[in-house]
């Protein structure tokens, strides 16, 4: 837990307002300025200034911000990872990314608790982003993610592949060109981060944007998606496991530039409690992950 004095100076960076700051704690504004001014006489050096009516940080108030955040962090970690020392035969928290299909978690789960002595888990689907701060403040074990999202503060294994591509109805060309895509509709997931991520590295090196295309619809979630480009309401740039079964409805478009196979990490704290439990289940993981895409390809 840090100082109070210190929560108090994080949230006053963000509201720029004694006052706004003040309510949102639920103290006076003299103690607010109190906090602040301990800090100044602590530290030795000014941390606010105001240029006219506006509050702004000094480089010192930047600098002691990106600090405060990383030792909330820490503590966040120490909080939790205290909390889970105390519970015995606790399940392995694990994130998998909505947005490489439900389905292919779904087959993944049960694989692994198919293995002799499985550990016990709890899984969590979300979008890559939520999963990341999770997995970064303690709240989950460990997350499998895209290379392209390998955050500095977590370790990275690698565990396998998948394809990702441009979906389009069955009754498009199998092969077109990046040009003659742009008359569609993209169709993109809501705060899905990899797979977003992912199209727009792509579309970047071929010069294009997201604007080049004739407008975008954002989806909450891969299935509605995928009944959508059967539809022929619009293209989608997917994980392929999300939009599987093909079927007779949907096809991957032969589009060399827009295709790829991507890196697939497990990402996790290396000074996590439980880190030798978590090596072991990214090992099944990485054990488990071809046959399990392999699987889906059949399903």
């Amino acid at each position: 837990m840090l100082d109070s004095r210190i929560n108090t100076f994080l949230l006053l960076c963000q509201t720029r307002s004694y006052t706004k700051t003040a309510q949102m704690l639920g103290i006076t504004q003299p103690s607010v300025t109190q906090h602040i001014q301990y800090l100044q006489r602590h530290f030795g050096c000014q941390l606010f200034r105001y240029e006219g009516k506006t509050l702004i940080l000094t480089p010192e108030g930047e600098y002691l911000r990106g600090q405060a955040k990383l030792m909330n962090l820490a503590s966040e970690r120490v909080t939790a990872s205290l909390k889970r020392m105390s519970l015995q035969n606790a399940p392995l928290r694990i994130g998998i990314p909505k947005e490489f299909g439900d389905d292919f978690g779904a087959q993944l789960v049960a694989a692994l608790l198919r293995q002799e002595g499985a550990q016990e888990l709890s899984v969590h689907v979300a979008p890559s982003a939520m999963l990341i701060e999770l997995t970064e403040n303690g709240s989950l074990d460990c997350m499998i993610a895209d290379r392209i999202l390998a955050e500095p503060v977590l370790d990275a294994q690698e565990i396998g592949e998948l394809s990702f591509g441009c979906f389009g109805a069955a009754a498009m060309p199998p092969v077109i060109t990046t040009d003659a895509l742009l008359p569609n509709r993209l169709l993109v997931q809501i705060d899905a981060s990899s797979d977003v991520n992912v199209m727009r590295l792509l579309l970047r090196e071929v010069g294009l944007t997201t604007d080049a295309f004739a407008g975008t619809w954002e989806i909450g979630s891969a299935a509605a998606i995928r009944q959508l480009v059967a539809e022929g309401q619009g293209i989608s740039f997917a994980y392929r496991t999300a939009m599987l079964p093909l079927g007779d409805e949907i096809r991957q478009l032969g589009i060399r530039e827009v295709s790829c196979n991507r890196t697939i990490v497990c990402l996790y704290r290396n000074d996590a409690a439980t880190v030798t439990q978590t090596q072991a289940l990214i090992a099944q993981i990485r054990q488990l992950w071809t046959a399990c895409v392999e699987a889906a390809e059949r399903k």
